[in-house]
């Protein structure tokens, strides 16, 4: 999805996560961390034919792979940091923030190791960039193969949905059935699950609480009058913290100095020192 963006931008996205990626394993190499083979990755087959496959799906990542059960998912570039999958979440580029119509992509190194990039341009409400993620997060988990472009963009969105808004947590909320909801009630979900008010719609339909016609008009008010206003009613973050995390652990206990640790910054010294200063700083970057 960057036609928008074009092909010299989107060339240039391609490289700078390129090099961060490889700047992450060698940090990681380093510290003689081993990339264990991760036999999960674009593996796993399910049906855009079978909705309760995909339910079913969701519910084992989170349960069994994940281990968080059914509440609300707090942060999901941890989420993912944890389960062995790495993060790059770029807001500019060349010093100019990101055009919004990139929203990320996935890629797998050394066939074991599963990496995302996701636009974290401020202007891109938060709750975008969750479904982001996890929508990635399926390409890398799905086995794709086969399947045309069209039908495997709404399979991710299919999984990504439901691994972010959970069925029983919808009913337990919203009931089994509903002619009609208010879009405080969706408001109120949202500021829990972090999840857009279009994404909730379409998980409510999806499970069958609300009707086809019902969901259609709901969409249409939404697009009208809600849209615009996604960036507010949620107040989490997402942030990586693992490449700092490892970099400050290799360079504390000498395993890199502090030369080598601003190169793996992609910096120079006197700029990683003021940066370690105001790691911590409002206006410090990430």
């Amino acid at each position: 999805k960057t036609q928008k963006v074009g092909k010299k931008a989107t060339d240039r996205i391609i490289e700078v996560a390129s090099d961060y990626f490889e700047r992450y394993l060698e940090l990681e190499d380093l510290l003689g961390i081993i990339q264990n083979k991760n036999k999960l990755l674009q593996s796993v087959k399910i049906s855009l034919d079978n909705p309760k496959g995909i339910v079913s799906e969701a519910i084992n990542i989170r349960e069994k792979i994940w281990k968080v059960g059914l509440d609300p998912l707090a942060s999901i570039v941890h989420i993912l940091e944890d389960n062995g999958i790495k993060v790059f979440i770029i807001d500019e580029l060349d010093g100019l923030p990101l055009d919004t119509s990139f929203s990320g992509f996935s890629t797998v190194i050394n066939e074991n190791v599963g990496c995302i990039v996701i636009n974290g341009n401020s202007k891109l409400p938060l709750v975008r960039k969750r479904f982001t993620l996890l929508h990635e997060f399926a390409h890398l988990y799905l086995n794709l193969q086969g399947m045309e472009n069209r039908e495997a963009e709404k399979l991710c969105d299919g999984l990504a949905g439901s691994i972010l808004l959970p069925k029983k947590a919808l009913l337990d909320t919203f009931g089994e059935r509903r002619t009609s909801v208010h879009f405080n009630e969706l408001k109120l979900f949202k500021r829990t699950y972090g999840a857009s008010l279009s994404s909730i719609l379409y998980a409510l339909y999806n499970n069958e609480v609300i009707s086809q016609s019902y969901f259609t008009s709901c969409i249409i008010q939404y697009n009208a009058i809600h849209k615009k206003d996604e960036n507010k009613g949620y107040e989490g973050s997402e942030h990586s913290d693992r490449f700092q995390q490892l970099l400050l652990r290799a360079l504390i206990t000498g395993i890199i100095s502090e030369s080598k640790a601003a190169a793996l910054m992609n910096m120079k010294v006197g700029q990683f020192s003021q940066y370690l200063d105001n790691m911590f700083d409002e206006d410090s970057s990430n």
